[in-house]
């Protein structure tokens, strides 16, 4: 299962190119995309989630946006409500614009996060939050929960918000407004990316120790 890999140093590609697999799913660079990565566990918030990209989706200027939502939904190892969030999508007339894409391998990853022009994940609690992290290692802002530590983690790489569909639906809009805040924040989330490795973290303990 995804969640239980290592973390992946995941790069930021210039040349961002879509893989076979994400061109079978339709995720082949031509639309903007916004992606979701994680379970489908309640707390993860995902009806807000969908609910705001409908809002933003919905405006005129974001009509070629759509939404990869990415994760294993054949079973979970904690709690699903997979069914619920895809008959969600279906009743708001959303299937056209959100793609589940089921369990991705790694490469598969990486080459939509440097597609994607933001990641999402807004869960009412977070804990490291390594889609994120990933997220940001491919130079790919983040809208992410204030309950979380990424804030101090990613810094300017990413928007931090109480996770209500309105603060969710404003944060998207906001990024995907302006190409010039997009990619200063990408490019921030990448610094801040590089700075998340196990040599700098036993630097800063021996920082600590000698301290």
């Amino acid at each position: 299962m995804w969640w239980a890999r290592q973390p992946i140093r995941f790069l930021a590609s210039s040349n961002s190119l879509p893989t076979a697999r994400l061109k079978e799913l339709g995720l082949d660079g031509t639309r903007r995309l916004a992606v979701y990565l994680g379970g489908f566990s309640p707390h993860k918030n995902l009806i807000a989630l969908v609910n705001a990209f409908r809002e933003v989706a919905g405006q005129p200027e974001f009509s070629d946006l759509i939404f990869a939502m990415v994760g294993d939904n054949s079973g979970d190892a904690f709690h699903t409500y997979f069914g619920e969030i895809a008959a969600h999508v279906g009743t708001l007339g959303l299937r056209d614009r959100v793609v589940f894409t089921g369990f991705l391998k790694d490469e598969d990853v990486a080459a939509l996060l440097n597609l994607a022009k933001v990641l999402l994940l807004p869960s009412l609690m977070e804990g490291f939050g390594l889609p994120a992290v990933e997220a940001a290692a491919c130079g790919c802002p983040v809208i992410a929960t204030k309950a979380s530590p990424l804030e101090g983690l990613l810094e300017g790489g990413g928007i931090y918000i109480e996770p209500t569909e309105g603060e969710i639906a404003r944060a998207l809009e906001f990024v995907l407004s302006s190409e010039e805040t997009r990619l200063r924040m990408g490019e921030e989330a990448l610094r801040a990316a590089q700075r998340l490795t196990w040599d700098h973290a036993a630097r800063q303990l021996m920082e600590v120790i000698h301290a």
